[in-house]
């Protein structure tokens, strides 16, 4: 029979050059946490390494035989997850000190979302970073409008038995995997509280998936923000989803631009550019429209 635990942190990794070290750190070692690796056919070797030292024995490490992206790693974890509590950790970033202790104050409540807040860094320096700062803008946001405008998966505390009555899952994709999972959570949970406390710290680094957004990643990530749109407006009537809705349904239309024309798009994009504190769709928009423009033009 399997272990019941109170959490259960998924970690989907690929080559973080040793930096889940520090994120495996940053769990404390107790019996009613559950921590799963899942290495996406790293091509460093440390992590083999790392999965054999008697320090992480009590990490669940799980290597794929096939190519599966982050979503695809984050579903086999699920899969595997036996927790109260699914909480997801990326593996250059890393939990506060205090994390957990908070995670407790929450974790008898039967809620089924409860997200929490977030701050970043540049890597290698003390220096904070701007991913997390359209976030500062979230927290500020009432009601489902906050939820439904945070798609990252991690900083949230989500109720597995809620995740599996639901059958709710990450696409397998090259960007944009948690967009549709975390829209999911929070239009089908019954439950959900924000809890303004920091838990979480976000590396801004050179060799994330944000830092290395090329045409068919941004393809991706507005195919993934298309269905969210799409869902919003199908599973809800309120004011909000109706005006959220009409400012975004042009997006599939920009998708279906970007899927036929693959080989003349040309998105002259920089980690620097990607890491700028636009938010996502804002940055991707003005890309778009930089593309509708000069085929008009043609």
């Amino acid at each position: 029979m399997d272990k019941t635990y109170r959490y259960s942190v998924i970690i989907p990794h690929y080559n973080s050059n040793g930096l889940i070290v520090r994120a495996l750190d940053s769990i404390p070692s107790r019996a009613d946490i559950q921590v799963l690796v899942i290495d996406d056919q790293s091509t460093q070797k440390c992590i083999q390494t790392i999965s054999r030292c008697t320090k992480y024995s009590r990490v669940q490490f799980v290597f794929s035989d096939r190519k599966m992206t982050g979503g695809g790693a984050r579903n086999e974890g699920l899969n595997r997850a036996t927790g109260g509590y699914i909480l997801f950790l990326d593996a250059d970033d890393y939990f506060m000190s205090n994390a957990f202790d908070i995670f407790d104050q929450y974790s008898n409540k039967e809620i089924d979302l409860i997200m929490f807040k977030v701050s970043s860094f540049i890597e290698g320096t003390e220096k904070q970073g701007s991913r997390h700062l359209y976030l500062n803008a979230v927290y500020k946001k009432n009601g489902l409008t906050r939820f439904l405008s945070n798609s990252q998966p991690y900083a949230k505390m989500i109720s597995r038995s809620f995740i599996e009555k639901e059958g709710i899952r990450f696409e397998e994709c090259s960007a944009g995997d948690d967009i549709y999972f975390s829209t999911q959570v929070c239009l089908y949970s019954k439950s959900r509280q924000f809890v303004p406390s920091l838990v979480y710290m976000i590396s801004q680094n050179s060799f994330s998936v944000t830092a290395t957004m090329n045409e068919e990643k941004i393809s991706s990530e507005l195919r993934q923000l298309t269905k969210k749109v799409q869902l919003i407006k199908s599973s809800t009537s309120s004011l909000f989803s109706t005006l959220y809705f009409m400012r975004n349904s042009r997006l599939k239309y920009c998708a279906e631009i970007i899927a036929d024309d693959q080989s003349t798009l040309s998105i002259k994009s920089s980690a620097a550019s990607y890491n700028e504190e636009v938010p996502r769709l804002a940055w991707l928009w003005f890309r778009l429209l930089q593309r509708l423009k000069g085929k008009k033009s043609e």
